[in-house]
């Protein structure tokens, strides 16, 4: 593999974005399924609705509304 990757059959997946805090705004991980980037999208999309709540609460957690 001259461009790097798995050799064999996909078994991980991750996707980790960056915006403008010094910590990472996702960071999410699949390892050891049969389906890692099936397991990921999945992961994003449960995820994805919190991100602007989770970025409010560790930036200005004075600010933050509850959830519910």
């Amino acid at each position: 593999m001259s461009a790097g990757g798995e050799p064999k059959q996909l078994k991980s997946a991750g996707l980790l974005v960056a915006y403008e805090q010094s910590f990472p705004l996702v960071d999410l991980r699949v390892d050891f399924d049969p389906q890692p980037l099936v397991q990921l999208r999945f992961l994003w999309e449960v995820n994805q609705p919190m991100v602007d709540y989770f970025l409010t609460r560790s930036t200005d957690p004075d600010n933050v509304a509850p959830i519910g």
